[in-house]
């Protein structure tokens, strides 16, 4: 199984008793636009396959790609900061589907040198998260084939 939506999805499928989607059809469809907001506006962008195909093949300069990067993260992220609730999590109390893609892009964005400031909202939610066992456990650093 590939891809990160079809294995969610697997997951909420296969295992309702711990939701990643509201339960209300209008928050869910707001869920589902937030990891889409995410997992296809900005990720395919700021992804490592595309960064090295500036670097490598383009030859644009280390400031040059990371301003790309910078662009397209900021770019999402004042979207998603307007829209999210952070309450302690992107939707409330509870995680959902767009945790699980906010997550992973704030790591890059932080290992990327962005300054976070204008998204204390995101921000705030990475931190919450963090303090999860599950989300600690599943930082690249702690695999281990990890190279970071």
């Amino acid at each position: 199984m590939t891809q990160s939506t079809a294995i969610l999805e697997y997951l909420e499928a296969e295992y309702p008793q711990t939701p990643l989607l509201p339960t209300d059809s209008v928050e869910a469809a707001r869920v589902r636009g937030w990891a889409g907001l995410i997992g296809c506006d900005i990720h395919p962008l700021d992804n490592l396959r595309v960064l090295k195909y500036l670097k490598g093949t383009l030859k644009i300069s280390d400031d040059d790609k990371t301003a790309w990067y910078h662009h397209w993260i900021h770019e999402g992220f004042r979207v998603l900061e307007a829209q999210l609730e952070a309450a302690p999590y992107c939707h409330g109390a509870n995680i959902t589907l767009a945790d699980l893609y906010l997550v992973p892009q704030v790591y890059n964005a932080l290992r990327f040198d962005l300054d976070m400031t204008p998204y204390p909202k995101i921000r705030s939610i990475y931190d919450a998260c963090n303090e999860l066992p599950a989300f600690d456990a599943a930082r690249p650093e702690n695999q281990p084939d990890s190279t970071i």
